[in-house]
């Protein structure tokens, strides 16, 4: 199924030639057919010779409601460029026809209407040159022209035979098992509830299927769908599609909103694009303009930061990253229209190259525009290597969908360049053979060094220190906590980094102990064996030796901490914890009476141990007394 789009200049017979190929009157609204004028967005259909079904999406060729129009191009395949013979070329048909250059719709026929209006063949003539002087440097320069009149019916057939040949030469839509369906019209019908049209995208939907309206994440379940006023239980990409959407109010959802998959496409503010200045334009575009963008059925406004360069001057291409008043949702290679809200002009056009850049760029940094540079005219496996260095960790999922690749031609390219340029970090508690995040290598190696670097830092700052908390490591590298433990356990695996009760050092390190600690350690020990059992508390040791000290033995496991105020020596943890084990494997379970009496200390410290065994697994509490968890 392919979509066609009308463009030209008003009262042209845009909405009479669409009446005539498909016998359906585009124009809906009352005021429309008491102004004899189109307005908003009108929709029809028609099968053609082939049996092929073909979608037209009828737009406004007034100035005034030019920006309807631009929301009804986006999805279009083909356009129709009607120009009235009595008229000729309009300043809204030379504006139409910049809007279809800029958004690259490159199958098209321009359709000479009204012709029964001249009667002139030298003039004829004359008109034609004056539209192929028009269309000569757009996209269009090779474009048929075919002269139609509505009111004899002259030229109807062969334009629709042109119609017919014209997709012929376009390749079928794929599945990229992504769907999409940017939403260009709302209405409540009796009995049925929300339901909203647009034209389908990247994907299929499905009847009973659990879909989300972004942006917003409102969730909702397609109730029943139709292609062109046909009951379907699948919609397919490329089709004008109508969703019947459950509970959902129609004032919660409007032009402008995606129909996709849960949890499929984010949501932004920020977008880079690669843009193209009109030179018709009266001035380019400057650094923090503010202007209006049309993307897909969405119009929002934002503001530019240009890079690279002060200005992109008419008839220049450039880059920009755009800041949006509101969330907006794009995809990688979406075409959008710019235009200047005051005076209200089209300026410029382009398509999305990063549509969810995480921070905003700084405007002249080379690193920025060679990453630009690759995000736009980069090979398939250079895309992806740059993605991953750019955002990596990120999902398998997410950098296919960040990149616009077919999912199994980039899942080809993934499998190639694992262990040669990319690196696969699987989840915890995730099959080992599934592809989960990825980094580039460059990445993963640097993020390596760093953890080294910072660990090595700490070392310097703190020689008694055997190591980093994971957590304290996580914050400084700014680590997604998500992914952070399988990023801890891929390094660990390659014999980088050992980790120990959540402390993460390098391999073969010691705290390095002078001999005045050496000497403050020696009494520390022989002090705390005076009464091993019940020693003193931490507050009075670090008071006496220092809390560094205190903190370096509890690292190298010297010491033992079994509460916030208590530590033990080493061999006197471990005879009390192999005590507890067969006191309970002789009696069966152990009072905290018989920890006191069996060691001689006070509730207090026997308090700690038990408390303490209970929390790393060894014990568990039943009742007044204490069994094993493990044997």
């Amino acid at each position: 199924m392919f979509v066609i789009g009308t463009a030209g200049h008003v009262d042209h017979g845009k909405s009479t030639l669409i009446k005539i190929l498909t016998g359906i009157d585009p124009d809906r609204l009352k005021e429309e057919k008491e102004r004899q004028m189109t307005i908003d967005l009108g929709f029809a259909w028609m099968a053609l010779p082939s049996g092929e079904e073909v979608g037209f999406i009828d737009v406004p060729g007034h100035r005034d409601f030019i920006e309807n129009m631009l929301a009804g191009v986006g999805g279009i395949d083909a356009v129709l460029l009607v120009i009235a013979a009595d008229e000729g070329v309009m300043p809204q048909t030379k504006e139409h026809l910049a809007i279809l250059d800029l958004l690259q719709i490159k199958s098209g026929l321009i359709v000479l209407s009204k012709i029964d209006l001249l009667k002139d063949e030298e003039w004829k003539e004359l008109l034609k040159e004056e539209i192929k002087e028009s269309i000569s440097d757009t996209i269009f320069a090779n474009v048929p022209i075919l002269e139609v009149s509505a009111v004899n019916g002259l030229g109807i057939h062969s334009l629709m035979e042109a119609i017919s040949k014209m997709f012929r030469k376009c390749p079928p839509k794929l599945d990229y098992g992504r769907p999409r369906l940017p939403v260009d019209r709302v209405f409540m019908m009796k009995g049925f509830g929300t339901v909203v049209t647009g034209t389908l995208q990247d994907g299929c939907l499905h009847t009973g299927q659990t879909v989300e309206i972004i942006p917003g994440k409102l969730s909702s379940r397609i109730r029943g769908l139709q292609n062109h006023n046909r009951k379907v239980e699948i919609a397919n990409p490329g089709s004008r599609t109508a969703v019947n959407l459950a509970n959902v109010d129609v004032h919660q959802v409007r032009r402008g909103k995606i129909i996709t998959l849960p949890g499929l496409y984010p949501s932004t503010r920020r977008m880079d694009i690669s843009v193209k200045v009109l030179k018709t334009a009266h001035r380019g575009i400057r650094h923090n303009d503010q202007l209006k963008i049309f993307i897909g059925t969405n119009q929002v406004n934002g503001r530019t930061r240009v890079l690279g360069t002060n200005e992109i001057l008419p008839g220049q291409n450039g880059w920009l990253q755009l800041e949006f008043e509101e969330e907006i949702s794009a995809f990688y290679r979406d075409h959008l229209i710019i235009r200047r809200p005051s005076p209200p002009e089209t300026i410029a056009g382009g398509y999305v190259i990063d549509p969810y850049p995480q921070k905003r760029h700084r405007r002249f940094s080379k690193n920025v525009i060679r990453f630009m540079t690759v995000l736009e005219h980069g090979s398939a496996e250079e895309l992806l290597i740059e993605l991953a260095t750019e955002f990596g960790p990120i999902s398998s999922e997410q950098l296919i969908i960040r990149s616009g690749i077919n999912t199994e031609e980039a899942n080809h390219l993934l499998a190639r360049l694992l262990h040669k340029e990319l690196v696969s970090i699987s989840l915890v508690d995730q099959p080992a053979n599934e592809i989960s995040m990825i980094i580039s290598l460059k990445k993963w190696n640097q993020l390596i060094s760093e953890v080294k670097n910072t660990l090595i830092k700490h070392y310097n700052e703190n020689p008694l220190s055997i190591g980093m908390q994971t957590e304290k490591l996580r914050r400084l590298l700014q680590v997604s906590l998500e992914i952070w433990p399988a990023v801890l356990k891929k390094i660990e695996s390659q014999c980088e980094i050992i980790i120990k009760n959540r402390i993460i050092q390098l391999p073969g390190y010691e705290p390095q102990f002078d001999e005045r600690q050496k000497e403050k350690i020696k009494r520390l020990l022989i002090q705390i064996g005076d009464s091993p059992f019940s020693p003193p508390p931490i507050q009075e040791l670090e008071s006496e030796f220092g809390a560094n000290l205190i903190n370096a033995l509890i690292e190298t496991g010297d010491l033992i901490k079994t509460s916030e105020k208590i530590v033990f020596r080493k061999d006197d943890y471990l005879k009390m914890v192999d005590e507890v084990t067969l006191m309970i494997k002789t009696k069966g379970e152990l009072a905290l009476a018989d920890f006191r009496d069996k060691f001689q200390t006070s509730r207090k410290y026997a308090l700690s141990v038990l408390e303490h065994l209970d929390k790393i697994g060894v014990t568990e509490r039943c009742g007044e007394t204490r069994i094993l968890k493990r044997y």
